[in-house]
């Protein structure tokens, strides 16, 4: 098979979502809505009580448990950065309106939020700015949580330029929505592996899979021994905890791996209907990546492992971070200091489009709605997009800064004095977007070879 020439993202929101990522629980005919999260109600009601209060309103209580809680393990989410957005800004002070600002922008560009959530954070911005005295009350929606599991959202992967001779199949990364998901009894502790292991069989009646538990997963494959893929996935799993210090999820990740068909795979695990050519996705509210992989080339697999692992460790990275990283683990070599980031077909991508790439400092300011289209005019140029994104996570790991980069952009919320994005880039590379973009691109004249296939 000839290499996919682009990763999509396919952002499935709102019926998805609605009782599981804070979306408003009204617009949502789903079967199941899950046991709240205990530490994030209380944060919640914390917050609200003061956000509801007359004024004047005293945040800085809210703000110091809000820190903590984003601190923990999957706190960084959306959601808690609007509650400090709206905190910071009702706090006087042209450094807590900056504060607020940085927050709400991550809720912005959120892969999960909603779009309610999107527009409550522009409103809330448009007062933030001209003034701390905006109205009484916040813009609202009802917010609900999952126990041990407060980030929703589906992620795909997909390619569009498939080279068979001269042909070539164009698929655009297209939302799709579920009628109705029923998540019960899909998230089990490692003690309890037998009983994921028998669940994931029952699931996948009809299909000729082979399932285990292995190295740490649960296994349904196609090919081969689970055994295999379960020694190839904890590779890349080290590695991403030895590099970057990612948090693995509490409990067992399932892995369905496949040797095609994943739409219809999708369709029957997750009623989901995923465009024709999609060779992965990972659901991190079951944990669970179905993809195309075997035990001797799971990197597609990894990639969706990647996701999971930021959802819960960083999840509200920029997009370009995220899909960078998660392109580059699946071309990679994974070792036991880290990963090795090697060329690949994405150089390819890069260098054929490159006309069309966003520069550094555009490609920091991208949304996650910039990484796919449904017009296939616009094609070519995501495919540029995830190219850059890509080869730029190469090149800042040759600089030896990806992983500086990558822990200052997770914690740079997180101090007395909350940094942009953009100030920390520029406080870890010591150059402005636009110097670094200059030598990027003479970089990349030197180092674009392709050797390397992602599976």
């Amino acid at each position: 098979m000839e290499p996919l020439m682009q990763i999509g993202i396919n952002d499935i929101r709102a019926r998805l979502l609605a009782c599981v990522s804070f979306l408003i629980c009204s617009v949502s005919h789903l079967a199941v809505c899950q046991v709240p999260d205990p530490a994030f109600q209380k944060i919640h009601d914390e917050w609200k009580a003061i956000d509801s209060a007359p004024p004047p309103k005293d945040f800085l209580p809210v703000i110091h448990d809000l820190k903590a809680f984003r601190n923990s393990s999957g706190g960084k989410s959306w959601q808690t950065d609007y509650m400090l957005g709206v905190a910071y800004c009702r706090t006087p002070g042209n450094n807590n309106q900056k504060a607020g600002n940085q927050f709400l922008d991550r809720v912005r560009r959120s892969l999960l939020a909603p779009e309610s959530a999107r527009s409550a954070a522009d409103q809330v911005m448009k007062w933030c700015v001209s003034s701390s005295d905006g109205p009484e009350d916040s813009p609202t929606f009802q917010l609900t949580s999952v126990a041990g599991l407060n980030q929703g959202g589906v992620l795909n992967k997909g390619g569009y330029e498939m080279p068979h001779g001269d042909s070539t199949e164009f698929n655009t990364s297209q939302e799709s929505e579920p009628d109705i998901l029923i998540w019960d009894n899909r998230l089990f502790p490692p003690s309890k592996s037998a009983e994921a292991v028998a669940a994931a069989k029952e699931r996948t009646l009809g299909f000729y899979f082979q399932g285990g538990a292995a190295s740490g997963f649960v296994i349904e494959t196609e090919v081969g021994r689970p055994a295999d893929v379960g020694i190839c996935m904890a590779k890349y799993r080290s590695a991403l905890q030895t590099e970057f210090g990612m948090v693995a999820p509490a409990n067992l990740i399932t892995v369905y791996a496949l040797v095609s068909d994943v739409p219809r795979l999708a369709d029957h695990l997750h009623l989901l209907k995923m465009p024709l050519g999609t060779v992965a996705y990972s659901v991190p509210l079951d944990l669970s990546i179905v993809g195309i992989g075997t035990g001797e080339h799971c990197g597609t697999l990894a990639h969706e492992l990647t996701h999971l692992f930021i959802r819960q460790n960083f999840g509200d990275s920029p997009a370009w971070l995220e899909e960078g990283l998660a392109s580059e683990v699946a071309v990679s070599i994974p070792t036991a200091a880290g990963f090795q980031f090697i060329p690949s077909w994405r150089d390819v991508v890069l260098k054929r489009d490159w006309q069309m790439r966003p520069t550094v400092p555009e490609l920091l300011n991208l949304t996650w709605a910039n990484f796919t289209t449904n017009d296939p005019k616009e094609v070519e140029h995501v495919a540029a997009i995830h190219a850059m994104a890509a080869s730029f996570v190469r090149y800042l790991d040759a600089k030896k800064k990806l992983v500086p980069l990558y822990k200052a952009l997770r914690d740079g919320l997180s101090s007395d004095t909350p940094q942009s994005d953009v100030e920390v880039f520029t406080s870890v590379l010591g150059k402005s977007p636009d110097q670094v973009d200059n030598d990027f691109s003479a970089w990349f004249v030197q180092n674009a070879t392709p050797v390397h296939t992602p599976f």
